[in-house]
This record gives C-alpha cells, structure tokens and sequence, in this order.
C-alpha cells in the first residue's frame, strides 16, 4: 500500500571525486573535466531544487557514501545535510545513496586499517574486484564488522544528514571463498544435517551455471540466500529503531536472463517481500526495439506481487552509461509505463550533464515540456494512481522449485508467456508458492511446465479447480489433474519458448504459435472474460482499479512515434456491470472524454492517442 504519490527524480547519486577518478557521469560520458565542478555545484543549488519542485517533483535521489569510507566523505556528506535542508523547504523527501557492493579501499582502509580483511576472495584466494576495476573491491557478507561499519552509516545519513531514506545500490553478494564463508558454510550444512559437513567444501563458481544443481550446490546457494535476508532484517530493524518512517530503497539489479539467485544470492520474491521499495535498473527502456516490444512490465508486476514499491530507472541500450531518451515519445512512454502499471513515475535522465556542462533539460526542452506534462496528469488524476491495486482474472504461477531447480529454462517460458499475455492484451498478474490461497482471487491459473510441486502447491490446485478455477498447463510437468478435464487445457508450445536474450535488456520475441496459445487461452476462459481489446500487438493494457472504486483500464501504444486510432473494446456485461457511459483521459486533451457505446451496448471505440490513455469505468450501482 502506498498513501502518497511519489514523483522521483536523479540528483547525481555519486559525489564529484567518484566522477573525476571514474572519467564521467554515467549517461555523460562526453562532459568535459572543467565543466564537471560547474555542473555539480548547479545540482545542489536552491535554484535547481525550486526548479525541480515546480517541474512536480517531490522526491529526489542523491548522494551519502559511496565507499570511500566516512572521513573521506565527511565534507559531501555535510553538503548532503545542506541540501535535504533545502529540499524539504520546498516539500521534496530525499534518499541517500548509500553504497553496499562495493569499498574504494585504497582510501578506506586509511581510516579502517583492518578491512583489508573483508573482502570477498575468489577461488584463487584473490580480493575480488567490482567489474574489474582494481580500486573497487567488494565487502564479504560475513564479515560482521562490515555490517557494523555499514550501521555508522545508516546512523549517521538519519541523524546527522536527516535523510527520509536510504537507497542501497549493488544490494547482492557474489560468492566468496575466504576463511570464515568456509567455517560458517560448513556450520550451515551441519545445522541442516547433510553428509560430510565437518569436510565440506565450497563448490566451484562453475557449478552455478545451468538449471540443475547437486544437493551441496543447492546448500551453497540457499546459505548465501539466507545471509541476504537476514541482512536486509538487520538493516530495517536497525534503520527503524532510528526513524520509524525512514525509507528503504534496494537496487538488487534483480531480474536478469541468468539465474540471480545462483550467482548473485537475490531471490526475487525474498528481495520483494523484505523490501519497502525497489529499483528496476536495467536497458529495458520501453520501446520497439530490435522487432521486440521492450517493457518493464515483469519487475512492475512482481514488485506488485511480493508487496514493495518499484522505481523505474531504465536505460534504453544495453552498455549501462548510454541509452538516455533523446525524444518526447521516449519520455511520455517512460513516464506512462510506471504509471499505468502502478509503480513510482521519474526521471533518470532530467539532471544529467550534457557536454557543455548543463542540464539535459535545460537544453532539451521538449523532453522537460512532454515530462511536466506527464508530471501534471499524474498529479492531477493521483486518485487513479495511489493505491491503485490490478483487478486481473489470469495468474501466471512462479513455482519455488522453477526459482531453486529448473530456473533457466522455466524462468525463460516464464518471460515468454508474460510477453504473449501483454502483446494480446491479457491482464494478468505473477503468483507466487509463497503467496498461499491468493490462488483463489483468479479465475484462470498458467502454469509453465515445472519439474516438482510439493503436496501442498498440488492440494491448493486442487482445491482451486474444485470451487470452479481453470487450469493452463504448459507443455510436461509434475501435475496430474484429470478429474477436471473440462477445466484444463494442457498446451504445448509449438516453437521454441526460450528465445530471451540479452543480459541488461531482454528481447522477447512473440513466438510462432502466439496467435494459437492465444486462442487456446481464450477458449478456456470461455463466458468469463471481462474485456476484448480489438488492436495491434504493439498496443499493451493493464486492468486496475482505484482505491475509490471506479475500473481503470490503461492503453499504452509502444509504437509511439504514430498516432494509434482504430482502437475498440468489449466488455462483457454479465462479468462486469457498468454504466453505460465511460470517461476516456489523455495527457494530451484537456478533461475528460465521455464515451458512449457503439455498434452495439458494450463495444467503445476508443479516440485516437498518441502515448497513452486511460479509460474509467464505473459499476451500474456505484453511487447506489
């Protein structure tokens, strides 16, 4: 649940020494060095802040300890201080950056000598390094005294700098082979009684690839999964007991093609169930791109799942530091994605230095004006938004053992029936083992093909079917359920449903047999459809409804750089009772639209739009 409506925005998350040692501004890299200083002092400035406040925006982003160490800090940090002062004269709420993957050690161990002992080592006992750079090196899990130096931290940014929240970036772990990760893995396997404990070693990093894994494998894993969890507790637990309504901000760079939870001890469902918000970074930059509809339509749904508030801060090509929208279309798709989806509206790109050391959005000013425009519908319709919950009827099932046993090839169909479900204009939602009898609020279940369920998974799914549910299975897996074959469709894809590629971004491309699982999906779902969407593939809907009541169904048109108009819908009126007349809002008309049904009394044809639109629709007796 959320009770505020936050627009974010980007204000420059590393303090100027990163800059200068790291060559450039992520997303400008072209700055020149002696615009740097300029551009820096300009983002903390009043004016900037009053700037930014009446652009809309009420939360802003920006630097507290990036791993120097406190002392080498300190003097930024105190700007930091200076500037949440001034944010909040103007109603703007701040997250620190608070950096936890990795530590600049050649300055950090001048003030802490003895962390030359914390760093996660390699298999060949080697300091590991954070994407190669030689200076950074990243902090071992287990040592305590990290997460006691990482408390300094998080004291100092809520008492000190008065920071509303902390954001926690590189929020994961790479596995690590020193001394004490040996003795505390070996602890973990006998208190969980497997073989040969006392003799245990760490497996290889090798091992890690792949969908299949050996029971010492799979401790290894689920060992350093565990830490993560309980790191983040401490870290609530700690952060609350100094400011009850501090904010926590995560970026664990979370869902990826590979296996997360292998190679990086994230979970999904364990980072969204403990997190309050969450970054979704990567280059999926909404768009077509490369014949694919691009979209961060997955992680919206699975923070929605697990219960944590999302941040889009998306790139739109694949090499992090590039990719910044460079056209109105890109901005109001960006912008409207979030919204329409329910997660938090921002900007990434808006304070970013252009080479001559000004602000992008000085310079661009028709990406500002169409951001200010998004900004204000948002604003002004905010009772569509807050607390805006998905009143889809399909669930998409994430078993555990999909995520623990078999998660490359069923993470991989996961994506591609989500991206057939979006481009066919199929509400959905992500349901997850540990979501328990949420299973009930659904009228059709998808189960991509999972090599176990437990006996409980199989005796909900039952249950399910018994009290009138419809089950799609896909293709071979661990269900049996043929008392109810009038409820179930088992499908078997026609071509090869593991075609996501990329790391980054992900490109999914709409297999062959889209068009037949579509329609072996509808005929299941027989008279209880809600809604028929009669558009493009490149046309995308969500299903929500307002906190106040009133059916919301967002229309948002990928291919952006047209206008979309030949556009109908359908309702069905026996599964949903609606009064005759709906209102149709656009950020590019002024008020409201009032539809009225044509051709017949529930098929609407929808008014040409460019980006986005949202249709409002309310129940026969709603003001009964």
């Amino acid at each position: 649940m959320k009770d505020n409506l936050m627009l974010w925005a980007w204000w420059a998350w590393e303090p100027i020494y990163f800059h200068r040692l790291a060559g450039n501004v992520p997303g400008a890299k072209d700055i020149s060095p002696d615009k740097l200083g300029e551009w820096y002092e300009n983002v903390h400035s009043e004016e900037t802040i009053a700037y930014m406040s009446r652009l809309g925006i009420n939360c802003a982003v920006t630097h507290f300890y990036k791993g120097f160490g406190l002392e080498f800090e300190k003097k930024e940090m105190l700007r930091t201080a200076e500037f949440v002062r001034t944010c909040h004269k103007y109603g703007i709420k701040v997250f620190g950056y608070t950096q936890y993957g990795s530590i600049f050690w050649e300055s950090f161990i001048k003030e802490v000598p003895e962390a030359v002992d914390w760093f996660q080592l390699d298999e060949k006992m080697t300091p590991r390094t954070w994407w190669g750079k030689e200076y950074r090196r990243i902090p071992c899990i287990n040592k305590k005294e990290h997460f006691d130096y990482l408390q300094k931290c998080i004291k100092y940014g809520i008492t000190e700098t008065g920071l509303d929240g902390l954001h926690f970036d590189n929020f994961y772990s790479r596995p690590c082979y020193c001394g004490e990760c040996r003795k505390k893995f070996r602890e973990y396997l006998a208190a969980n009684s497997l073989p040969d404990a006392e003799n245990a070693e760490i497996p290889p990093e090798e091992s890690l690839k792949g969908s299949s894994f050996s029971p010492l494998v799979n401790a290894w894993i689920s060992f350093r999964q565990d830490l993560m969890n309980s790191l983040m507790r401490e870290i609530k637990s700690y952060a609350k007991s100094l400011k009850s309504d501090i904010m926590l901000l995560y970026n664990p760079m979370l869902l990826h093609v590979d296996n997360r939870r292998a190679v990086r001890s994230v979970d999904m469902w364990d980072i969204g169930s403990n997190a309050q918000f969450v970054w979704a970074e990567g280059g999926n930059f909404p768009g077509i791109r490369k014949n694919c509809l691009v979209h961060q339509v997955n992680y919206f749904k699975i923070s929605e799942a697990t219960g944590s508030r999302v941040l889009s801060t998306t790139w739109k090509d694949d090499v992090e530091g590039l990719g910044l929208p460079e056209s109105p279309e890109e901005i109001s798709l960006n912008m409207a994605e979030s919204a329409a989806f329910g997660a938090e509206p921002g900007t990434n790109w808006l304070l970013r230095p252009t080479v001559s050391g000004k602000f992008r959005g000085m310079e661009k000013k028709p990406l500002v004006d169409e951001m200010q425009k998004y900004f204000h519908f948002i604003k002004d319709n905010q009772n569509l938004y807050v607390n805006s919950f998905s009143c889809a009827d399909t669930a998409v099932y994430l078993s555990k053992s999909a995520r623990y046993h078999n998660f490359q090839a069923a993470y991989q169909k996961f994506l591609t029936i989500q991206q057939m479900l979006i481009q066919k204009h199929f509400p959905f939602d992500i349901l997850f083992t540990e979501q328990g009898d949420k299973i009930f609020n659904y009228s059709t279940l998808i189960i991509p093909d999972t090599e176990y369920l437990s006996p409980d998974e199989k005796g909900m799914i039952k249950s399910f079917l018994d009290k009138g549910g419809k089950l799609m299975l896909i293709g071979n897996g661990d269900i049996e359920f043929s008392q109810r074959p009038e409820r179930i469709s088992i499908y078997f894809p026609g071509a090869d449903w593991t075609g996501a590629i990329g790391d980054y971004t992900t490109y999914i491309s709409l297999p062959p047999d889209a068009s037949e699982f579509a329609g072996e999906l509808e005929k299941l779902i027989g008279k209880d459809w809600v809604f028929k969407l009669y558009a493009p593939d490149t046309l995308v809907c969500e299903f929500r409804r307002a906190a106040s009541g009133e059916y919301l169904l967002h229309l948002l048109n990928y291919k952006n750089t047209e206008k979309l108009n030949g556009t109908t819908v359908e309702f069905n009126f026996d599964c949903l009772k609606l009064k005759n007349c709906v209102d149709f809002l656009n950020p590019d008309i002024q008020g409201k639209k009032v539809l009225t049904a044509s051709v017949s009394e529930n098929i609407y044809n929808i008014p040409e739009f460019q980006t986005y639109g949202v249709l409002i629709l309310e129940e026969e007796n709603a003001n009964a």
